[in-house]
């Protein structure tokens, strides 16, 4: 029942967002190009205040709240979607006004490094152990969520070498993907099930991302034409973004916990659920296993060539950690990686048109494959 609440208020919220991003004069560029310096410098800081303030004290709490004292037969679930659509409307807004001033990497660059040590000491001290007091729980949990929020958009907006992509993509549709992952995570940490929560997350995460891409697309009028030739990467892109941010989550959340398939576990959840979505969305649900396909592909030839090379220093225990990934402290080693990122353009390309995803994410996404498969395979023995 919660998982139907919350799939129809994401899609809802989705609808709606992307509406309101496509209503002419709204976010148009001469409008923007009209504002003065000092109400761009104003609206971006209350932008970022109501966003940050609402997810801390409103949907951090009360959301999380019902979400550790879930009972099927509580009305209370119908409320929380509620909460959920109400938050997802404001960050759309909220990051519709952000981008449009293009000052999304100064405005978060700032939060990136205390957060992201936030979240590791946070999941060094006791997320990784399901034995916590039920208020010690609720206040890591809010915690790590504040700590995951701003640095998952500043590592994408890091990576994204296109502004107009920014712009003319409705952010609602990515950004909630990554707010549905969350709201999985704090969910599986806090549920004794994890094995219902996981199937739970998974459809609500691909049924969200499938609508996002059949019927939430709306073309920035400034780059139509680039929109129209670049609608099916994008499209795949969406998938893989998704697939590999459940992937990754999965990937941490079960590190330390009592299943050790998590990876191939999500893989299969993930795959047969596209039975349900091509039921109604053939097209989408062919081109979402086609590059799931590719994925594995390009991610097998990187996690080759990225374990066998000894010249970055990032790589440990056959794992990189995202946030050392903005920490060399070697020169050689930034050159080095630099030149690992431009050689793999046109592997990339040849891959359905991912001109902007890193080899890291794709190695990070090959691993958790691989180390899952190995897992399974000892379990067995």
């Amino acid at each position: 029942m919660l998982s139907d609440v919350l799939h129809k208020s994401f899609v809802f919220s989705i609808r709606v967002g992307s509406f309101l991003g496509a209503l002419p004069g709204t976010w148009d560029n001469s409008e923007r190009q009209k504002v003065t310096h000092t109400k761009r410098s104003v609206r971006k800081f209350v932008a970022a205040g109501l966003v940050l303030l609402f997810y801390t004290f409103f949907a951090g709490s009360r959301c999380l709240m019902y979400f550790l004292n879930n009972d099927s037969k509580n009305s209370n679930f119908y409320f929380t979607g509620i909460l959920v659509l109400c938050f997802s409307l404001v960050n759309f807004v909220g990051f519709r006004m952000l981008l449009q001033v293009n000052e999304i990497n100064q405005l978060l660059n700032s939060f990136m490094v205390f957060f992201i040590h936030l979240k590791e000491l946070y999941l060094q001290r006791g997320l990784k152990s399901l034995e916590l007091k039920s208020t010690e729980r609720l206040v890591s949990l809010m915690i790590l969520s504040c700590a995951m929020f701003p640095c998952v958009v500043t590592v994408d907006a890091y990576f994204n070498p296109r502004p107009y992509f920014l712009t003319s993509l409705v952010v609602g549709d990515n950004f909630l993907l990554k707010l549905t992952l969350l709201f999985g995570q704090m969910w599986i940490y806090s549920c004794e099930n994890s094995v219902v929560v996981a199937h739970a997350v998974t459809f609500i995460t691909f049924s969200t991302a499938t609508h996002a891409i059949l019927f939430d697309m709306r073309p920035n009028r400034k780059n139509y034409q680039t929109y129209n030739s670049l609608r099916r990467p994008r499209d795949l892109v969406l998938c893989y973004k998704g697939f590999a941010y459940l992937v990754t989550i999965f990937n941490e959340i079960y590190r330390d916990v009592a299943m050790p398939a998590n990876n191939v576990f999500t893989l299969v959840t993930v795959l047969s659920n596209f039975a349900i979505i091509r039921n109604a969305h053939d097209h989408s649900a062919y081109f979402t296993v086609v590059f799931c396909a590719l994925s594995l592909f390009s991610g097998f030839a990187w996690s080759t060539i990225l374990t066998f090379s000894s010249k970055l220093s990032v790589i440990s225990n056959g794992t990189i950690n995202s946030w050392k990934y903005f920490q060399l402290k070697n020169a050689s080693d930034a050159k080095y990686l630099s030149k690992i990122r431009k050689s793999c353009r046109p592997m990339r390309l040849a891959c359905g048109g991912f001109y902007y995803i890193d080899p890291i994410r794709v190695f990070r996404f090959a691993h958790s494959i691989l180390w899952g498969t190995l897992r399974i395979k000892l379990l067995l023995k």
